[in-house]
């Protein structure tokens, strides 16, 4: 389907958008790109609030929403595993998993399953009974995906971070 090149490519623009969120968005800090089938970028999106409110909507709702019907067939990447309840916080109609299967998206790459709290699994597993190809990445950028997605998070529901590569010590200063 994709390269591992490729992959870091659409990992690290999904990274970028993270660090690009509303001011005041507590983490974890997300970012989602949608690629239409023939693998051209359709839609981006990250965590935004509804003006006038402390409501936000999700990335993947977001980059959904950009792309419109050229989602359909497509792959969609996020930098975490999308929601499968609906959150107090997050005003929407739908959990996002839900909002990937009825776009049409075939494929979805995760930066980091969510191992917090109310999901934990649990939006891989609706993708998967729902037909949708699920991949969980595992590059070079995992360690910055942690960080940035989990700092502030209790440490023992974070994964493990692998130790990072020459390679991912480069991107750090990039990133950071």
């Amino acid at each position: 389907m994709f390269t591992e090149e490729q992959i870091e490519e659409f990992m690290l623009g999904c990274i970028s958008l993270a660090l690009k969120h509303d001011s005041g968005i507590h983490k974890p800090f997300v970012g989602a790109i949608v690629l239409d089938k023939n693998k051209k970028l359709a839609g981006i999106g990250t965590k935004k609030f509804i003006p006038g409110t402390k409501l936000y909507t999700h990335a993947e709702r977001n980059a959904l929403y950009d792309a419109k019907e050229r989602a359909k067939r497509g792959t969609l990447v996020s930098t975490l595993e999308p929601c499968v309840i609906v959150s107090k916080r997050s005003q929407i109609l739908d959990p996002c998993a839900t909002l990937i299967v009825n776009s049409g998206i075939e494929n979805v790459i995760i930066g980091l399953r969510d191992s917090g709290g109310n999901i934990d699994g649990k939006g891989i597993a609706y993708l998967e009974e729902h037909g949708v190809e699920v991949q969980i990445y595992s590059g070079y950028l995992y360690q910055q995906l942690t960080r940035l997605l989990f700092d502030q998070r209790d440490k023992k529901k974070t994964r493990p971070v692998r130790n990072g590569s020459i390679r991912s010590q480069r991107i750090k200063v990039f990133i950071l």
